[in-house]
């Protein structure tokens, strides 16, 4: 019976979905929960409540999902009805809103045998592979949705026959087998890019049709053709084969191609609307599974733009007050080459006290990166880059992260500094890094001033109360250095403080681990010299951002 085997489930993505949920609609409105996950690994990735859902919005979030993910049971919240049928093989959760509340984790499993908790390996990035297609589509005015739908319906007969090939020119097709390992499994990169092949040969048994058929109307017809781009991405299992890496690429192409139809359809009734279409990729905080989005470049406006992510942040529970789906946090569009989220691989490190840390979504600049030589001069800079790709990244700011160059034209341009300081290799501190997150990217900041690297130990409970109420980086800069802090670990009762620092002094490649032992590691209150004063420069972050 599959309802007696064990299911696993994250406890803080359950208790973090229903306390969205609330933000959003209150505490007190009857709700269920639906949930999405694998039936293959009786694995609970996505467990989302809602007051009432029904079939096409059911099916629209299935599009928008990682293409391993299937509706896979409910959750029952007291008495209230449950507005979706528990599929063969499925399951059904009982709980008590106070369960929520409160987050008992221990009641929850004593009235359903069959959860467990995720096991510790579960966690990490997930992997992926990713490929893109196009095709064009002509559309003769007064006949737009039929030739659209015709054109996404035969896009799906050639899906259904695409093989793929691997970087180092190995194939993945549906002629792969159970017993082949993924080629790509083991990989280190985030992404793997494939190549997507359509087969040119006729399915078996179809008759080749050796005389075309030509239809000729008369009179001018007034024609567009719309070039149709589908980039999409698969999780990549270490346990995978290539027929199963292959199934689940074919499905996410299955996915994409719905959802991409369907707004381009909806597009088609608002006249003169764009149909140019955008790919996006992401992976809201504490979930083991993406969004993929399709959209039109009308959705990318502010105005359109802020309805269309707010109600996609409503039926996904994402937060009401914190942005998740910004163009800045689209995967598909990271930095190459970069590390993001370095402190995520420091092991083993045993705390004294309470720690918090970085909200992740950063990546690590440091001296000689991308072929520019800044060392002795240029920590602060690199530390300021980071600080600005966070809030890139997380939504909270737009355009992109500055040049060295274009920092010290901003310090000209608002005129701190003289026309000849551009082009020059004269330090900043966190006052000037201040200056620029105000005047080029709108984003308001606190300095801590303190006058010795004792007193930065002393002031740690300021920090500690930085990450977890705003949980961007924070530039320290004194003793003619600059650093970028990720964490706080403090011993309330000692007063003993520990640091997550990322040192901007790094030169030696982005790879791990060789970045992580010398650029990214605790250290003690000793690391800060104690005859130096030094100012911590703690960027705010803007309130109810969407």
């Amino acid at each position: 019976d599959s309802r007696m085997k064990e299911w696993s489930i994250d406890w803080d993505l359950l208790y973090q979905n229903y306390t969205n949920f609330t933000a959003w609609e209150g505490e007190d409105v009857p709700c269920f929960g639906i949930l999405f996950g694998s039936k293959e690994f009786s694995r609970i990735h996505l467990p989302l409540f809602t007051k009432t859902i029904d079939g096409p919005t059911l099916h629209q979030m299935r599009s928008l999902m990682s293409s391993d993910l299937e509706l896979i049971g409910v959750i029952k919240v007291g008495a209230y009805d449950v507005g979706v049928t528990v599929p063969k093989g499925g399951i059904e959760i009982k709980l008590h809103r106070e369960h929520l509340v409160i987050r008992d984790s221990d009641g929850i499993k004593r009235a359903n045998s069959f959860l467990v908790d995720v096991p510790g390996a579960d966690g990490g990035v997930p992997r992926y592979a990713v490929a893109r297609i196009s095709f064009n589509v002509t559309l003769r005015q007064g006949n737009e949705p039929h030739e659209l739908a015709s054109a996404f319906e035969a896009q799906l007969t050639i899906i259904e026959t695409m093989s793929f090939l691997t970087p180092d020119k190995k194939v993945i097709s549906s002629r792969s087998t159970d017993k082949e390992k993924s080629p790509i499994s083991g990989t280190g990169s985030p992404f793997v890019r494939l190549l997507a092949m359509q087969c040119l040969s006729p399915p078996p048994g179809e008759e080749e049709s050796l005389v075309p058929i030509v239809r000729v109307a008369k009179g001018a017809t007034e024609c567009r053709i719309v070039s149709v781009p589908l980039e999409v991405s698969a999780v990549v299992l270490d346990s995978d084969s290539s027929l199963a890496l292959h199934k689940r690429l074919l499905e996410a192409f299955r996915r994409r191609l719905d959802q991409t139809h369907n707004i381009m359809q909806t597009a088609l009734r608002k006249k003169g609307a764009s149909l140019e279409v955008i790919s996006a990729l992401f992976l809201p905080t504490g979930w083991s599974r993406h969004l993929h989005i399709q959209q039109t470049a009308v959705m990318e406006s502010e105005e359109v733009g802020v309805e269309y992510r707010r109600r996609l942040h409503r039926l996904f529970n994402l937060p009401r007050s914190f942005p998740a789906l910004r163009s800045g946090q689209n995967l598909l569009s990271s930095t190459p080459g970069l590390l993001r989220d370095i402190h995520k691989n420091v092991k083993n490190y045993k705390s004294c006290g309470e720690i918090a840390v970085v909200r992740p979504g950063y990546d690590y600049y440091h001296y000689m990166q991308q072929g520019f030589d800044d060392c002795q001069w240029g920590c602060a800079y690199r530390s300021l880059q980071t600080i600005v790709s966070w809030f890139l990244i997380n939504g909270l700011a737009d355009g992109k992260v500055p040049t060295h160059k274009e920092i010290q034209q901003c310090l000209v341009d608002i005129q701190d500094k003289p026309a000849n300081f551009v082009g020059s290799k004269k330090w900043i501190g966190s006052t000037e890094l201040g200056f620029v997150l105000e005047t080029k990217y709108n984003i308001q900041y606190k300095i801590m001033t303190t006058n010795s690297g004792i007193e930065v130990a002393e002031r740690a409970r300021e920090l500690l109360y930085h990450f977890k109420r705003v949980g961007s980086p924070v530039m320290i800069g004194g003793g003619q250095l600059a650093h970028t802090i990720l964490g706080v670990d403090m011993n309330v009762e000692t007063g003993e403080a520990r640091f997550l620092v990322l040192d901007p002094h790094y030169t030696g490649r982005d790879e791990l681990p060789a970045a992580l032992s010398g650029g990214c590691e605790w250290k003690t209150a000793k690391f800060w010299q104690a005859d130096a004063f030094y100012n911590c420069l703690m960027p705010q972050i803007p309130i109810n951002v969407i």
